[in-house]
Formats: C-alpha cells, structure tokens, sequence
C-alpha cells in the first residue's frame, strides 16, 4: 500500500460519513423539472406522430384473405388463416403449409371481408403523414398514413 493510500486509510478510520442534505434535494428537484419537461414535450414530429392502426376484426387472424380465388404455387408456409370469399375456392395448400385454418366462402371469410373493408375505409379517410413516389421495393417506413397522390 503506498503511503498516501495509508494516510487516506488512517484518516477515514472511526469517522463518520455525512451526506449534506441541500445537494440530494437539488439533484431530485432537477431531475423532477426534466422529467416534466419530457413529458409534456413531444418526442416526434407531426410527420412522424404515432398512428393508431386500424381495427382489423376478424380480419387480422388472416395471413391470406382474397375474393374469389386463392393460389399458391410453392413451398409457402403460412402462420396465420386463408380465406376466400365470396369466391370458394383455395388451391396450393398442400404442398402449401396453413397454420391456421381454411375458409372457403364461408360465413369466417365473409366477415373478415366486411372487416377488412371497415378498416380500409378507416384507413382511406385519415390525413396523410407522408408522400411516397416511384418503386417502394427494398424501402423501410416509419409508421404513418402514406399517400402516393395516385387514387
């Protein structure tokens, strides 16, 4: 031990430590204030403002849902339901793999068609947050409502 730490050692030995109290307050008060200023202050732009998502109902348990047909030409696994309605027919499955179930024109399928409409036209009435142009492949977006200009 060199001799400073000794002498440092010795001098701590049978004192006791005391902590002013002004400081600890200060320190609470100061992070009080930020944290308030935080949370009254918006993280994102309005650009970029959180959008609620639409309610999909019954919709949502869908991984495929079509009108008339659906067709699979491959190896494709699915983990959710495929429905058609009000066509009937579902063809690919196998050598397809569904996680869920197979609704063909049935009553599930119809509904999650009335669903899917109600959460389009949620969708289709909301302020656009963004414009978006030209190829999207291979873009990632933020959540928003984006719009091309095109209708």
């Amino acid at each position: 031990m060199n001799r400073h730490a000794d002498s440092n050692q010795r001098a701590l030995t049978g004192r006791r430590l005391t902590v002013r109290a002004w400081p600890v307050a200060l320190v609470t008060a100061v992070l009080a204030v930020l944290l308030s200023m935080a949370a009254l202050s918006p993280f994102t732009s309005d650009a970029h403002a959180a959008t609620t998502p639409p309610n999909l109902g019954t919709a949502a348990s869908f991984s495929v849902l079509g009108a008339e047909t659906v067709t699979n030409t491959g190896l494709t696994t699915l983990s959710g339901d495929v429905g058609v309605s009000p066509g009937t027919a579902v063809t690919g499955f196998p050598p397809g793999i569904v996680g869920g179930t197979i609704y063909e024109g049935s009553a599930e399928a119809a509904q999650a068609q009335s669903d899917l409409g109600i959460a389009y036209d949620d969708l289709a009435g909301r302020s656009s947050t963004a414009t978006v142009t030209g190829d999207l492949g291979g873009q990632t977006f933020e959540e928003g409502v984006y719009s091309s200009g095109e209708h």
